[in-house]
């Protein structure tokens, strides 16, 4: 990348971070995408995040601000990065407990759907039985 700003800066660590917060949080680019959208910038697609995490194009103060707050960070610290490892891991950590809520509790909807679906085709079966044994008893008594 022949426009790549240098490893150590402020904007090559936002683009590191970026990356890295939102790998931790399960997000996609696509996502993230969506989320500035809604908080008032159009015109960010995927390729404008994968330009961004790539160190090819620069994100103003606004969109710097955004980002954090989608990822749940502050602004100092998607540009300065994690304080410690420890910090790092805790913030991936967090993020995949975040995660494993968000599945659970879809989970936990397909099996409340499933067990709606199961009750009415059991009530369903029960009903047809009936009818059934009812024309049975009604053939046998012609």
């Amino acid at each position: 990348m022949e426009n790549a700003p240098d490893p150590g800066t402020p904007e090559r660590v936002l683009a590191r971070s970026l990356r890295a917060m939102r790998e931790a949080r399960g997000l996609t680019q696509k996502a993230v995408a969506a989320e500035m959208a809604a908080c008032g910038f159009p015109t960010f697609r995927q390729t404008v995040v994968a330009k961004i995490e790539g160190g090819q194009r620069p994100v103003t103060v606004n969109e710097g601000a955004a980002l954090a707050a989608i990822l749940g960070l502050s602004l100092a610290d998607l540009i300065s990065g994690p304080a410690s490892d420890d910090e790092a891991r805790l913030a991936e950590v967090e993020a995949a407990v975040a995660g494993a809520e968000a599945d659970l509790t879809a989970a936990v909807r397909r099996a409340e759907a499933a067990e709606a679906m199961r009750q009415e085709a059991l009530n369903r079966l029960t009903r047809l039985t009936e009818m059934a044994d009812d024309l049975r008893n009604r053939a046998g008594r012609e």
